[in-house]
């Protein structure tokens, strides 16, 4: 089955407000004082669900990087003070990552900012879904 133009369409308005959402959010991230990479591993840090920090090679996954390149990024954020390491408690071989007070209260800034901006966003994605579900 060939896409039809309105496929064409509804892929370009995805991929273009997926690159707008991210530049936006790597602007809003510097504005803040911090790397988009270094936002992003906050966000992992609080957001992958893990209650005592995800390890070293969960946050890689997460990053979409290899091992060292998230082994550079925590330390990067471990020298600003807004993540810490800590030996898990059943296997000592094992680093988990945690936020501070101030790695949170930074990303609970950028977060709200970024709640906004993607309910701003809300109505051309639905669109988007909805196209994609009538089908």
């Amino acid at each position: 089955m060939r896409p039809s133009d309105v496929d064409y369409g509804n892929l370009l308005a995805f991929r273009s407000g997926l690159r707008r959402f991210l530049r936006w959010s790597e602007s809003a991230a510097r504005d803040a004082g911090l790397n988009p990479a270094v936002h992003q591993l906050l966000l992992t840090v609080r957001g992958c669900g893990i209650p005592e920090g995800p390890r070293i090679g969960e946050v890689a996954q997460y990053l979409v990087v290899r091992h060292h390149t998230a082994v550079e990024v925590i330390n990067r954020a471990e020298k600003d003070g807004l993540v810490r390491r800590v030996r898990d408690e059943h296997d000592s071989r094992a680093v988990r990552i945690q936020l501070t007070p101030e790695g949170l209260a930074r990303l609970d800034d950028l977060t709200g900012q970024h709640l906004d901006e993607l309910r701003r966003l809300s109505p051309t994605f639905s669109r988007i879904w909805q196209g994609l579900d009538d089908q």
